[in-house]
Order: structure tokens, then C-alpha cells, then sequence
């Protein structure tokens, strides 16, 4: 309860009545010290916000910083490769063209097949992190002999990569199904031999034995060659137009969250959004949400203005080139009062701030060689920058804290309490106090307020030079005095208190501005002085 004129109830220690001594001896009254307290700019920060993000410069001036991690898109997220298929066959009227099975017959078809993308895309080549080749083999004839499925262009070390499938039974009814899973580190070439794009080369080498059966034009060696769960170290091409959609999220503000009333303006705040792309591709940027939410009447507010992208008008972020493989390229974009009403949402004092992006790649179609890695990343960062320079309007505060008074003795007769303050902030301070019987400290529950006119100065502000800085602390007593039933009431039903601040700029109707600084402080001396009614020969 003590210390209701520093900025909401920055100590919330009880009076320790006990510690009067009730040796009187004649003496009328006693005076000793309860606190004394010395608060800097810090202190009084640290409990509207306890994330400490306090930074100051080489001065000593002070910034409030809050930043979050709006998103991180992946490279796998980017790229989707669905499912490859590919078949092929052999049939009993190609053996019967080729002249037969005498003793044996070699059949080959090398085919180029389309490798379908779902945007577009346009690839010339990839580096396979994982894959599942599934090979689907069956025969018709009534012979033996195997099957080479050879990917001229699917390489490792340089070797291509190759099936031999062992057709071992000549009743047919020969069936193969098999999954391969040691794709990773090859190189899928998909240009075609370097004319094309998107295209398989796929050669298939049939030998069949002769085992004495005819052989029937309605043979067949059926053949399904099927790549999933394809996974890439890296890709390489034009890789299409797609959306990134971040949803909506938001920067909790914690200065403002005890405050319920009034204005406080910051002179120059500043949002910096911070975008790192190692993606090696152009992504547009633009805000799909971008608003402040004050507790305050729950009043929202737009943030607008030119330095604000939108996806008609949107940013252009950096990107690595080709050159650059695994660099991540930073961009900066940042929203102040010159280019956005950035001064207009803060001074609602928001509790939040909610935004929410959306980004295309590859923006102007296919004008860029694009490259992918599994590492590739988009990160999206916010960070709001309030340096502590500008005035405050009646900014209202309240918190609560306990307030036992059940240990002034029964024989006290008054009791006053009295307040040394220096302040060397440059905020007046209007204050009072309220006391409870219980912890909701609601109207019914009401005992008393410390002042009867419900509201009065307790603390000017610090001696300002021209520059508005503080050169010489400002010096105040003040006095609460209880007496008869206002203290015998405190005594029996108050147990918690509620202390409201009022914090406003020296001549605030000026629009005065001033910078707080981290060597500001505000000292506080508490004294009691409890007179009680002794009659003598009670010792």
C-alpha cells in the first residue's frame, strides 16, 4: 500500500505496524522510519514488462524492443513432387516380329517420359535426399529371362542407376513388385539430354530364353516403373508461381497491459520487419492484416500508408543467385511515422499488434533460373522499436497489492503517515489509493480512499533544462493523516488496496516531449508517526 505514488504500486511491501515500539514513556508520540526506496527508469519498466527487452544507447537513452518470429517456410514446404508414374510393355507379336525365340531374343525400348509438376514448374534437374522407387513386373509368356530398367539420366558418381528384374518362372504367371529406397545423393537430369525440360529417359532390355512353348501375339511383359515420396537435397529450374500464406499472428506490447485510461504518444516508433530468403528465387510480400488492438475501449486501429506493402503493391525481397547456393540474402523493410500512421496506433496504447503476409513467388512468371534447397528457408520477423522520447495524457495505471492494517494497536489515537519525494522523472504524477476488504476490490467491498477529493498531485516532475532532460529532482512531503473511524475502520475491514496513477508530461497542453533516460530515478523516504493514548499508570 505504501508506495501508491510510484508508477503502479512498484513496491507492494505491508506497513509492519509491530515494529512500533509501545515503550512510550510519556512520550505522546513516535516517529521512525519505514522505507526508504530508490527507484530507476528500469525498476518502474520492468514491472509494466517483464520480458526486459530494455535497451538503451551509448547516452543512456532507452528503447523498448519486442520482436517475434512471425513464420519460417521450408524447402520442402515450397516444392510439392507428386507421384511418377511410368510404364511400358512388351508384347508376343514384337518377339514374333523379331523373328522368334531361337534360342533366345533381345527386345530394347528407350523411351522419354513427361515428369508432371502441379504449378507449372519446370524442372531441368534435382538431387534426391529420399525417394521410393517402386518397380511392378509381370509376364504372359511360358519362358524364362530378365528385365534391364535402366535411368540413363538418374546418376550417382556417374553411374546410372539400374534394375535387373530375373524372370525365373515359364509358366506364365511370372510376377515381380519391389521397392527401392537407396535413391539418396543421386542426380536426376530431366532436360532430355539438354533440349527439354521435365523429361525421363528410361531404357528397358528384354531377354527371353527359349523353353520349347510357343509363343502367342497376346503375350505380354507388363511393366510400371512408379517414383513417391520424393524428398530433394536440391532443385533446379524454373520452379512456378506459388502463394505463401502466413496467418494472422501478433506482438504482445507488455507496457501497456495495465493501463486503462488516457494517451501516451511515442515520437518516433518504428516496426522493422526483418525477411531472410535463401530460396533462390523472387518472393512479392505484402500484409493481408496489419492492425494495433488497445484494451482501451477495445479500440482497433488500421496501420496504413505507403511503407505499408499490400499484396496489390507488394515488396520485393532479396535472393540468393546461383552462385550463392546455401547464402541467405536479408532484407529490410521499415515502417516509422514517415511513410505509415504508425504514431497514430501506438498512441491507443495496444496490447497487440496483429499482422498476417502473404508472398508469391516468382512474381513476374518465368523470367528467373530458380534453385531450391532442403535447408532453404523464408523467415518472416517483426520487431517493434519504442524509443522512449514523446509525453504522455493522463495515461492512466492501477494494480493492487495487500493492505493489512489489523495491527494498529487499539490505544492509537492517529496515525499519520509521511512521504519524502524526490522526483528526477520528467512525468507528474497524480495519484490515489483505495482500500478493500477483499482481493477484487470491488465497488461493494469499498472502504476508504486515501484523499477525499479522489484525486491529487503527489509527485511533480523533475526540473527539465531546454534539451528536456532532468538536471535537479524535484522535492515533496506529503502527509496522510487517520484518525477516529477512518482508522478504526482501516483497522477492522481493510485488507487490500488498489492504486490508480495518473501519468502526464510537464506542461502536457504544450506538447511538451521528453526522453527518458537510464540514470532517471525516484527516491522515497516513509515515515509513520503514531500517536497513541498512554495513561501511566497502566506500567
Amino acid at each position: 500500500m505504501i508506495v501508491f505514488l510510484s508508477f503502479q504500486s512498484c513496491i507492494k511491501d505491508n506497513f509492519e505496524f509491530d515494529k512500533l515500539s509501545m515503550s512510550m514513556e510519556y512520550n505522546p508520540a513516535v516517529a521512525i522510519p519505514i522505507l526508504k526506496m530508490s527507484l530507476d527508469v528500469r525498476d518502474i519498466l520492468l514491472d509494466f514488462d517483464t520480458s526486459e527487452l530494455i535497451t538503451e544507447d551509448v547516452s543512456g537513452f532507452l528503447y523498448l524492443l519486442y520482436e517475434e518470429h512471425v513464420f519460417s517456410y521450408q524447402g520442402q514446404d515450397v516444392i510439392d513432387m507428386p507421384d511418377q508414374p511410368f510404364g511400358d510393355y512388351f508384347s508376343g507379336q514384337e518377339v514374333i516380329d523379331a523373328g522368334g525365340i531361337d534360342p533366345s531374343v533381345n527386345l530394347a525400348k528407350n523411351t522419354v517420359s513427361p515428369f508432371t509438376m502441379n504449378n507449372e514448374e519446370e524442372v531441368d534437374s534435382l538431387v534426391f535426399k529420399y525417394a521410393n522407387l517402386n518397380i511392378n513386373v509381370t509376364s504372359s509368356f511360358l519362358h524364362t529371362g530378365n528385365l534391364v530398367i535402366s535411368f540413363p539420366e538418374l546418376k550417382k558418381d556417374g553411374v546410372p542407376y539400374t534394375v535387373t528384374v530375373d524372370i525365373n518362372t515359364s509358366d506364365g504367371t511370372f510376377s515381380f513388385n519391389n521397392n527401392y529406397t537407396d535413391l539418396e545423393g543421386y542426380t536426376f537430369d530431366l532436360t532430355n539430354l539438354g533440349v527439354d525440360m521435365n523429361k525421363v529417359l528410361i531404357n528397358y532390355d528384354l531377354t527371353l530364353n527359349n523353353s520349347g512353348s510357343a509363343v502367342n501375339s497376346t503375350d505380354l511383359v507388363t511393366i510400371l516403373v512408379t517414383f513417391s515420396q520424393m524428398e530433394f537435397y536440391s532443385i533446379f529450374g524454373y520452379l512456378g508461381q506459388q502463394t505463401i500464406e502466413i496467418p494472422t499472428d501478433s506482438v504482445y506490447l507488455e507496457i501497456f497491459k495495465k493501463v486503462f485510461d488516457g494517451d501516451v504518444y511515442f515520437e518516433d516508433p518504428k516496426f522493422d520487419i526483418t525477411l531472410n530468403n535463401s530460396y533462390g528465387l523472387p518472393i512479392d510480400i505484402g500484409f493481408t492484416d496489419f492492425y494495433s488492438h488497445s484494451v482501451i475501449d477495445s479500440t482497433i486501429t488500421t496501420i496504413y500508408g505507403p511503407g505499408i506493402p499490400t499484396p496489390f503493391t507488394p515488396y520485393e525481397i532479396g535472393y540468393p543467385t546461383i552462385n550463392q547456393i546455401g547464402d541467405s540474402v536479408q532484407s529490410l523493410l521499415t515502417v516509422d511515422k514517415t511513410n505509415s500512421n504508425i504514431n497514430e496506433a501506438i498512441a491507443t496504447c495496444p496490447k497487440y499488434i496483429y499482422f498476417g503476409v502473404e508472398g508469391v513467388t516468382n512474381p513476374n512468371g518465368n523470367t528467373d533460373y530458380n534453385f531450391v534447397t532442403d535447408s532453404s528457408k523464408f523467415d518472416v520477423d517483426l520487431e517493434v522499436l519504442l524509443p522512449l522520447w514523446g509525453r504522455a495524457e493522463y495515461l492512466a495505471l492501477q494494480d493492487t497489492s495487500a493492505a493489512n492494517f489489523s495491527q494498529i494497536p487499539a490505544e492509537a489515537e492517529r496515525l499519520i503517515i509521511r512521504i519524502n519525494s524526490y522526483n528526477g522523472f520528467p512525468l507528474d504524477v497524480e495519484s490515489q489509493i483505495y482500500f478493500y476488504r477483499d482481493s477484487l476490490c470491488s465497488e461493494d467491498s469499498l472502504v476508504d480512499s486515501v484523499f477525499i477529493n479522489q484525486s491529487q498531485m503527489i509527485i511533480q516532475s523533475g526540473i527539465l533544462n531546454a534539451d528536456g532532460k532532468v538536471v535537479e529532482p524535484y522535492h515533496k512531503t506529503t502527509d496522510m493523516t487517520y484518525t477516529g473511524a477512518r482508522m478504526d475502520s482501516l483497522r477492522e475491514h481493510a485488507r487490500y488496496s488498489r492504486i490508480v496513477a495518473y501519468l502526464q508530461s510537464t506542461n502536457n497542453d504544450q506538447g511538451e516531449l521528453v526522453r527518458i533516460y537510464s540514470y532517471y530515478d525516484l527516491e522515497i523516504k516513509i515515515g509513520a508517526i503514531l500517536e497513541l493514548m498512554i495513561d501511566p499508570s497502566d506500567y
